[in-house]
C-alpha cells in the first residue's frame, strides 16, 4: 500500500485555481491556440481536385 494523504478534488482545484489561476488560464488559452493552429496547419488543399472538379464542370461530364 501507498502511504500519504487522501488527495480530493477540492484540494487539486484550490492548488491549481487558487494562487496559480492565472497561470492555468493563460495555458488554457496557449493550448487552444495552438489546437486551432494545428488544425490549420494540417488542413491539405489539393489544387489537383480543385482542377479536375472544375473542368468537369465545364465539360459538362462526370468521371
Amino acid at each position: 500500500m501507498i502511504d500519504g494523504e487522501l488527495l480530493t478534488a477540492r484540494a487539486v482545484a484550490l492548488t491549481l485555481f487558487g494562487p496559480w489561476l492565472m497561470v492555468v488560464e493563460l495555458a488554457a488559452i496557449l493550448l487552444l491556440a495552438a489546437l486551432v493552429t494545428a488544425s490549420h496547419v494540417g488542413r491539405r488543399s489539393n489544387p489537383l481536385r480543385k482542377q479536375r472538379s472544375m473542368d468537369n464542370r465545364n465539360q459538362g461530364g462526370n468521371s
